[in-house]
């Protein structure tokens, strides 16, 4: 190779680190990550097509985007434990979050009271916020 064709001399760090940061990526969020945008358009895609040939859509489908969010914490908390081997402040974290979503997804699925319900949500992703800053 000549020295116009050989790659820069920066490349080689800036593979590592990409390597560095996808195994990262791929630790934390298993399979579930890289791929969450074209599952929810596959899903709104379905979602709608049916609505547009007169197949029985239920009413609140819509909170499934609030469960699909609540399946990739609680993944995310599952993959922190399991590559840990302690419940650590991350996987608390995405615990809660997840706990979260599926509580609120049930209080639209369900008709919960909402208005009693949201301070308690409020809370929880708070202390979500906090636990994941702190115990890092």
């Amino acid at each position: 190779m000549t020295e116009a064709q050989s790659p820069p001399p920066d490349s080689d760090w800036r593979d590592a680190r990409r390597e560095e940061r996808h195994k990262r990526l791929v630790s934390r969020y298993g399979w579930i990550g890289p791929g969450m945008g074209g599952f929810i358009l596959v899903l709104m895609g379905i979602i709608f097509l049916a609505q547009n040939f007169g197949y029985p859509v239920p009413e609140k489908w819509w909170t499934i985007f609030l469960l699909i969010p609540a399946a990739g914490a609680l993944f995310a908390a599952w993959n922190a434990y399991q590559r840990d081997g302690k419940l650590t402040g991350e996987a608390t974290a995405a615990l809660i979050g997840s706990v979260t979503l599926l509580a609120i997804a049930a209080a639209f699925i369900f008709d919960f009271a909402w208005g009693l319900l949201w301070p308690v949500a409020l809370i929880a992703v708070g202390v979500s916020v906090l636990i994941r800053a702190y115990w890092r």
